[in-house]
């Protein structure tokens, strides 16, 4: 019986482990950003931000924000893809597809209790 008892505790241990890596929920942590790719899926423009304060401003949301997984289909339009540069290296791709969903890997976020400001990013398109 005690057998039995350690056993289960470490099944359960082990369980509650796996659980608790496997987050739906994320952030992202994008430093040393030289360079973002900022382009229009509706009609077509693209800009290179250099700036650093204009940098700073797009990356925030993403380092800030919780995005939850939700499961939903990817839809192949989108409103805004911002690339990452560091360098002349792409360090990873988000596509906005309105205020509160994104794309990353394949996978659709929700923000949690946040919204991106869409305002802005077509404010730098049109400058």
């Amino acid at each position: 019986m005690k057998k039995f008892n350690t056993t289960f505790f470490c099944i359960l241990l082990i369980t509650m482990l796996i659980l608790t890596s496997c987050s739906t929920t994320r952030t992202f942590k994008l430093e040393n950003i030289t360079k973002i790719e900022l382009s229009n899926d509706i009609d077509g423009s693209i800009v290179e931000i250099t700036e650093q304060e204009q940098i700073s401003t797009l990356i925030q949301p993403f380092n800030d924000y919780e995005f939850i997984k939700d499961g939903s289909k990817i839809v192949k339009d989108y409103n805004f893809k911002l690339r990452f540069y560091q360098g002349d290296k792409i360090i990873t791709e988000i596509i906005v597809r309105n205020n509160g969903n994104i794309i990353f890997k394949n996978n659709s976020y929700i923000i949690k209790d946040n919204t991106i400001d869409l305002g802005y990013y077509g404010d730098l398109l049109n400058e």
